[in-house]
């Protein structure tokens, strides 16, 4: 994973969504997640670590490519992940529900006890 300033070459395409707390754009191949203004780094490497530790838990979970300012917001550049949501995986997916929310809690509550303490920068 990379970590630093956007690509000079490299625009924000289309909106593709948009929360509470951040947007999805197109981004070259790959799309960027860019918080809201104001919001500092350490939550874009918080969810970077969480979509980490996610991985082996077989919900589809783009790869973080960067976690990097882009036109003065912090966000992840991430790979497009075609399909449902992660809600969608589990509705799907009903017998796993308790196996993927306990992989879920057990990285949050690890990286939120982490930044609490002060660890996390």
């Amino acid at each position: 994973m990379q970590v630093g300033r956007s690509n000079p070459g490299t625009k924000l395409g289309r909106l593709l969504g948009s929360g509470k707390e951040a947007r999805v754009f197109e981004y070259g191949s790959r799309v960027a997640k860019l918080y809201a203004p104001g919001r500092h780094e350490e939550a874009a490497f918080r969810e970077a670590a969480i979509l980490a530790g996610l991985e082996t838990t077989g919900i589809p979970i783009p790869t973080v490519w960067a976690v990097k300012r882009i036109e003065g917001r912090w966000g992840l550049v991430m790979e497009l992940v075609v399909g449902g949501s992660f809600a969608e995986h589990m509705r799907r997916n009903e017998p796993a529900i308790p196996s993927y929310l306990g992989h879920m809690a057990r990285h949050t509550s690890v990286f939120t006890s982490i930044s609490r303490s002060g660890l996390a920068g």
